[in-house]
């Protein structure tokens, strides 16, 4: 059974995110079951959590419209240091 291959690209950005994400970066997920931190701009594990219902049905191919999701993912967190913030990411299947 071969696994595709996904980036998760963050769309939006609201607030102040911990991590500092910007719009356009990338995590990189290796056959739907490792992060390839090289191809990864950096890797958030509230986002990884998030998407791990859905993950398999994407690594086989299924894409995020098929499954009726709408917006692939969306983390929101916040540290001591600040209020938090949002991040929206949108899951490509990489060919």
């Amino acid at each position: 059974m071969q696994f595709q291959d996904i980036v998760l690209k963050s769309k939006k950005v609201e607030g102040n995110c911990p991590l500092d994400y910007k719009t356009g970066e990338t995590i990189y997920i290796k056959g739907g079951l490792t992060v390839d931190i090289e191809k990864s701009d950096r890797v958030c594990l509230w986002v990884l959590s998030e998407i791990m219902p859905v993950l398999w049905e994407v690594a086989l191919g299924t894409t995020p419209k098929e499954l009726g999701i709408e917006k692939f993912a969306c983390a929101c967190c916040k540290s001591k240091e600040n209020e938090g913030g949002c991040v929206t990411f949108d899951c490509e299947l990489v060919e």
